[in-house]
């Protein structure tokens, strides 16, 4: 994960609430970052999504979209 502003600036904005960053490698994101969220029992889940060009987007659905449908737990969604 490399250091930029931006993360510099978001690890800033939510020092005070003693965040946990994880990293999940699977084949199904929605349901491993669901399962994961339940098992250690997380308050929020915050999505850095990635960006995808136009043509894409077209024929993936996002994985941001899936975990917003799929969660019972609270989603945070910002960009970089």
């Amino acid at each position: 994960f490399p250091v930029t502003i931006g993360a510099l600036m978001l690890e800033g904005f939510f020092k005070e609430y003693v965040p946990q960053y994880d990293y999940i490698d699977s084949e199904d994101f929605s349901t491993a970052v669901s399962a994961y969220g339940k098992e250690v029992k997380a308050q929020l889940i915050l999505i850095i999504p990635k960006e995808h060009g136009w043509i894409e987007s077209l024929f993936k659905e996002s994985h941001t979209k899936q975990l917003a449908f799929r969660s019972s737990i609270p989603l945070l969604v910002t960009h970089r």
